[in-house]
This record gives structure tokens, C-alpha cells and sequence, in this order.
């Protein structure tokens, strides 16, 4: 009697040690499980939007609004999308190799689309100015330091990169470039992915292809390097844009001095011809946009 109550309780005993060492197993599986969902929490951004990496971790990255600019180039109206100045936002980051984080959130996702550029100041031509930022010119000016004291930063090449999804995040990728970036002006662009690089990138030159009025049209700028001595090659401050606009306003009077002298008869006749001469190259530019915006 004795010898079965003490197999009942070494029964008993094993049963309850079994229960206590599976329970402990479980634990340390969940714990197990659980480390690297925290740790992937805390390693990348809990809400969606575009970051670089910095020295705090993940620094977000925002969108700036492109500036527009329109010359009539080879018979043709050319647009132009890029930034007049160097957005004070836009971030300098000091790695020549940067990574950025896209994340979207949504299974849709697609990193083909996206396209990391390289921007340069688009050299004077003479061309006439249809419109430039927000002031529409009509050709009655011309792309020149004469009258444009900021060149227009716009696209010069495309920079390849490689995607890493990050497993377990939707909608998440991180971009990386495959080749060490220079110091200079560069943008996140998107267009649509071809074979070697991307069309329809906003900063590219095209024949209106973008340029809508109800239409915003927006990159992601940053700066790679010491972006005081860009700032210096933009000649874009506030003072040379008056100026620019001071030169314009000036050509004006100096035609009148000019005509000071002459019989009112001519100057009349004169005054006719060249308003004549403005308003047809004005009916020009406008129906070469009209039949571009039908073409599209």
C-alpha cells in the first residue's frame, strides 16, 4: 500500500514537472519570437514617409515644390522642371553613399519607379523666355544673365542604385547608391522605368509634357557635400532677383529716351510696329502650346 501511495506521488510529481518545464519552454520561445519584431520596430520608422539615414537614426525627407521654366528653344516651347534656389530644407547629408528609407505602406509599393538625380545649372542660351518660376514673360526677354540672375538647377544625369526590401514592413525598401556620389545638388525624382534609367522625370527637359497649371509638381532635393559654396554658384538670392526684375523694368525707359527725340509721327509709327511685332510672336508661342497640349 505503502509502494503504490509513492508511485501515485512520484506520478503526480513528474506530471506537475512536466507542465512547469513545458511552460518554460513556451516562454522562451515567445521570448525568442518577440526580440526581433522589437528590435525591428526600433531599428526602422513606425509611420510612412521618406527618410535618410543620419545620426539619430532615420531623419525624414520631405517633398519641396519644383519650379517651372519655359523657352522657346528650336521652335519649340521646352519645358523645364527643376529648383531656382537650393531649398533651405533639403538636407546635407555628409555620407557620399547615403541610404534612403521609402515607406508606403501599401502592398503596391514599387522602387522601379523611383530615380535618384544628379542636378546642374542649365547654362544661358539666349533663348526667349516663355515663363520662369511664377512670372510669365512671352518671349519678351531672354534666358541670359542680362535678365535671369539664377540659372535653373535641373537634371543632368541619373544615379543606378540597389533596393533592399525590409522583410516584414509593407510598403518598405531602402535605396542605396552603387556608386560614391560627388558633393553637388542631387533629388529623388519619379518616372516611369525603362530599360537603362526612367522617362517622364520632372527635372528633365520635355516638350510640356508636365507642365500643367493645375498640376504641383514635386522631387525630394538634397545636398551631398558643402552647400555654402553651391549656394554661392547659384547667384539666387532675394537681391538678384530684384535686380533681374530692376534690369527688365529698365529696358522699357531706354526705348522711350531713345524715341525722346523723334517726330511724334515716327515714334507712333514705331510704337505700331512693335506692338504688331509682340503681339504675333505672343499669338506664336501661344498656338505652339495649344497644338503641343493637343498633341499630348
Amino acid at each position: 500500500m505503502a509502494t503504490r501511495l509513492w508511485e501515485i506521488e512520484m506520478l503526480k510529481q513528474f506530471y506537475i514537472n512536466t507542465i512547469i518545464y513545458t511552460l518554460f519552454c513556451l516562454k522562451l520561445l515567445l521570448i525568442i519570437i518577440c526580440i526581433p519584431v522589437i528590435s525591428l520596430a526600433s531599428e526602422y520608422p513606425e509611420y510612412t514617409g521618406n527618410y535618410y539615414k543620419c545620426s539619430e537614426g532615420w531623419c525624414e525627407i520631405k517633398h519641396q515644390q519644383l519650379n517651372t521654366m519655359l523657352l522657346f528653344e528650336n521652335k519649340n516651347v521646352v519645358a523645364y522642371g527643376g529648383f531656382i534656389n537650393i531649398p533651405d530644407t533639403a538636407p546635407t547629408i555628409k555620407q557620399n553613399k547615403p541610404n534612403f528609407l521609402f515607406y508606403i505602406g501599401k502592398n503596391t509599393a514599387d522602387p522601379r519607379y523611383t530615380a535618384i538625380v544628379k542636378l546642374e545649372q542649365y547654362d544661358y542660351n539666349d533663348a526667349p523666355i516663355h515663363n520662369f518660376g511664377n512670372k510669365d514673360y512671352k518671349g519678351k526677354i531672354k534666358y541670359n544673365e542680362q535678365y535671369i540672375k539664377q540659372r535653373l538647377w535641373i537634371f543632368k544625369k541619373e544615379i543606378p542604385f540597389r533596393v533592399k526590401p525590409i522583410e516584414g514592413k509593407t510598403g518598405m525598401y531602402i535605396i542605396e547608391p552603387t556608386e560614391i556620389l560627388e558633393d553637388g545638388f542631387y533629388a529623388i525624382d519619379y518616372g516611369t522605368p525603362e530599360k537603362g534609367g526612367h522617362t517622364g522625370l520632372k527635372t528633365a527637359p520635355s516638350f510640356m509634357g508636365f507642365y500643367k497649371a493645375s498640376n504641383i509638381v514635386t522631387a525630394i532635393p538634397f545636398v551631398i557635400g558643402d552647400r555654402t559654396i553651391l549656394k554661392k554658384s547659384t547667384n539666387s538670392t532675394k537681391s538678384n532677383m530684384q535686380e533681374s526684375e530692376n534690369s527688365l523694368e529698365a529696358t522699357v525707359p531706354q526705348k522711350d529716351n531713345a524715341n525722346k527725340d523723334q517726330p511724334a509721327t515716327d515714334v507712333a509709327n514705331k510704337n505700331a510696329s512693335d506692338k504688331r511685332k509682340s503681339n504675333n510672336t505672343g499669338k506664336a508661342l501661344n498656338g505652339l502650346i495649344k497644338n503641343i497640349f493637343r498633341d499630348k
